[in-house]
C-alpha cells in the first residue's frame, strides 16, 4: 500500500526547543520505525566495513592492501550508485532497499562459509567485497532520499541529520561489535553477525508502508537522466560549490577510518582490540556531532557555516591522533575527529537535499555518493602509496595540510553562494 504521510499537528511553535523538535520528529511514525530499522542495517554495514580491513591487515600487513580493500568496496558504486539514483527517482525505494539487503546478506554468508572452511584468501575476500559493494550501492540513493517522504520540507534538514545520526550510532556500535566478535569468536562469526542484522532490517522494513514520492525521468534514457541530474547541480551555484568541497574533503579525510588498523599498529603496537577502541571513540563523537546538527537551525547559510567550520576541527584532531603518546589520548582526539567529520558530511547532505528539486533528488544524491566514492578511492590509493614510500604519519600529515588549503580557497566563494537569494 502506498500512502502519503500527513501527520504534523501543532508543530510550528517558533519557541519550541531544539531538542523537543528533534525528539518530536524522530518519534513520529513512520520515520520512527524507519530510523529503528535503519540502525540495524547500518550496524551490519559498519561491521562489514570494519571487519574486512581487519582481516585484510591480518592477511597482508600492507597499507596498500587496506587501500585495495576500500577500492574494492567503493569502485562498483561508480556505476551502480548512478543506476540506483535513477531507480530511486522511478521506482519503489523500499523494494530497491529490500533487494539490496538480501544480496548483501548472501555475500556475508558466503564469506563466513569460506572463513569457517579455511578457504578465505585475500583475493577471494577482495572479490566478495566488490560484489558486496555493488549490491549495496544500488540502494544508497533510495535509503538517503526516502526520509524526504516522511517529513515536511521545513523539517527536512532535521530528518536528514537524524538519518546521519543513525549512520553514526551504527558507527559506534558496529566497530565495537565487529572487533569484539572477531576477537572472541573469529572472522566467520563477525560476518554471520552482519548477515543477522541485515535480516532483521529486511523484516522490519517490510512492516513500514511505502510512501508516495515524486517520480521523474521515466521517459529518459540512462545517460539522459544522468545528464539532467548533473545539469541541475551546475544550475544551482551553491550545489556546485558544495560538491567541490565535498570531493576534496572526502579525498583528504574519509580514508582515515580504513587506515585505523595501520595507525594503531605503527603508533601503539595494537591490533584488533585497539583499533576497535579508536573506531568506537570516533563513532561516539560522530553521534554527538550528528545530534547537535539535528538540533541546529536548518538554513543554507547556517549549514554552510557548519560544513566549513568542521574542516579545521577534523584537521586539528587528526594531528592530535598522529602526535599522541598513547591510545587513550589518541582516542580522545578520535572523538573530536568524529564530530568534525560528521558535522561536515551531515551539513553537506542537508544542503544537497534542501537545494535539489524533488524530481532530481535521487540522481543528485547518487552523484553525491559517486563523488564520495571517487574521493575515497583517490585518497586511499594516494595515502597507501605514500605510506609505503615515506610513512603513514607523513602521508596523513600531508592530507591535513591540503585539507586546510582547500578550506582557505573554498571558504569565500561557498559563503557568498549560500548568501545569494534563491532563483
Amino acid at each position: 500500500m502506498h500512502i502519503t504521510y500527513d501527520f504534523w499537528r501543532a508543530a510550528d511553535d517558533p519557541a519550541e526547543a531544539a531538542w523537543k523538535r528533534v525528539l518530536r520528529i524522530a518519534m513520529t511514525p513512520p520515520l520512527r520505525d524507519y530510523i529503528f530499522a535503519r540502525v540495524l542495517e547500518m550496524t551490519s554495514k559498519w561491521m562489514f566495513r570494519v571487519t574486512t580491513p581487519m582481516v585484510v591487515w591480518q592477511l597482508s600487513h600492507d597499507e596498500r592492501m587496506l587501500a585495495a580493500a576500500l577500492v574494492s568496496l567503493l569502485l562498483p558504486g561508480l556505476v551502480m550508485e548512478l543506476v540506483g539514483g535513477i531507480f530511486a527517482d522511478r521506482y519503489d525505494r523500499q523494494k530497491i532497499m529490500t533487494f539490496s539487503c538480501w544480496a548483501s546478506l548472501a555475500c556475508n554468508l558466503v564469506i563466513a562459509g569460506m572463513a569457517m572452511s579455511g578457504a578465505l584468501t585475500l583475493p577471494l575476500l577482495l572479490g566478495m567485497t566488490v560484489v558486496y559493494g555493488a549490491v549495496n550501492s544500488v540502494a544508497q540513493a533510495a535509503s538517503k532520499t526516502i526520509v524526504t517522504a516522511y517529513v515536511r520540507k521545513e523539517d527536512l534538514a532535521t530528518a536528514v541529520s537524524l538519518n546521519t545520526v543513525v549512520f553514526n550510532v551504527a558507527g559506534f556500535v558496529g566497530p565495537a561489535l565487529a572487533a569484539g566478535i572477531m576477537y572472541a569468536l573469529g572472522t566467520a562469526a563477525a560476518y554471520i553477525a552482519c548477515a543477522a542484522f541485515t535480516l532483521a532490517f529486511v523484516i522490519l522494513l517490510g512492516g513500514i508502508p511505502a510512501p508516495a514520492h515524486d517520480r521523474g525521468s521515466h521517459h529518459l534514457s540512462f545517460f539522459a537522466a544522468l545528464r539532467d541530474g548533473f545539469a541541475h547541480i551546475l544550475s544551482v551555484r551553491l550545489l556546485a560549490y558544495v560538491f567541490v568541497l565535498h570531493i576534496g574533503s572526502i579525498a583528504l579525510s574519509r580514508p582515515f577510518v580504513e587506515f585505523v588498523p595501520a595507525i594503531v599498529h605503527h603508533a601503539f603496537h595494537g591490533g584488533v582490540k585497539e583499533a576497535g577502541i579508536m573506531l568506537s571513540a570516533f563513532g561516539l563523537g560522530s553521534i554527538c556531532g550528528g545530534l547537535w546538527l539535528a538540533g541546529a537551525e536548518a538554513n543554507r547559510i547556517r549549514l554552510t557555516g557548519v560544513a566549513l567550520g568542521a574542516m579545521p576541527v577534523f584537521a586539528a584532531s587528526l594531528v592530535g591522533i598522529l602526535l599522541s603518546p598513547n591510545l587513550a589520548i589518541a582516542s580522545v582526539f578520535a572523538f573530536f575527529a568524529g564530530i568534525g567529520m560528521i558535522t561536515r558530511g551531515g551539513a553537506i547532505q542537508s544542503i544537497i537535499q534542501l537545494e535539489s528539486q524533488p524530481a532530481y533528488r535521487g540522481r543528485v544524491v547518487a552523484l553525491h555518493g559517486v563523488t564520495f566514492e571517487i574521493g575515497c578511492i583517490a585518497g586511499a590509493l594516494s595515502i597507501g602509496e605514500l605510506a609505503r614510500g615515506v610513512s603513514l604519519t607523513v602521508a596523513l600529515g600531508m592530507c591535513v595540510a591540503l585539507l586546510l588549503l582547500l578550506w582557505v580557497f573554498i571558504r569565500g566563494p561557498l559563503k557568498a553562494a549560500a548568501e545569494e537569494p534563491r532563483g
